[in-house]
């Protein structure tokens, strides 16, 4: 009996190194996987880090999309203001164009009212100097 308990103490005593070794094994896994993590970790919080600099890179852009759009809308208005000084160029161009007409056919009955007014000029001066022969002959005949 004595042998048996020896031996079942043996057996258990074998069996618990055999458990030891296999918790050695398993504390092993354990340091690699926390290693693993560890390594994960890193990586991630090197991930964090992309992401913070791409967050910043938007802003950026943002920013300048802002700025862009201000400065498209102030381009915008210049280009409104633009448009309507032409079209008051243009209105004012048209003005001068119909006074220029108008202009013209005042000449154009000034010029008429000359050549009537040179026609009877012609006249007066043909009848003056008939009348001026007329005065001389009856001064002649006096």
């Amino acid at each position: 009996m004595d042998q048996e308990i020896k031996d079942m103490l043996s057996m258990m005593l074998n069996k618990f190194d055999k458990m030891d070794d296999k918790f050695d094994k398993m504390e092993e896994r354990l340091d690699k996987m926390d290693k693993r993590f560890d390594k994960m970790e890193d990586r991630f919080n090197k991930i964090d880090d992309q992401f913070e600099g791409i967050e910043q890179r938007l802003d950026q852009v943002e920013n300048n999309q802002q700025s862009m759009k201000d400065q498209m809308l102030e381009n915008t208005r210049i280009l409104k203001a633009l448009e309507h000084a032409q079209e008051v160029h243009k209105a004012d161009t048209d003005a001068l164009l119909h006074r220029g007409s108008r202009v013209e056919e005042e000449l154009k009955n000034v010029a008429e009212n000359v050549k009537g007014i040179e026609a009877n000029i012609d006249v007066l001066v043909v009848n003056t100097a008939k009348n001026m022969m007329d005065i001389v002959h009856l001064k002649k005949a006096r």
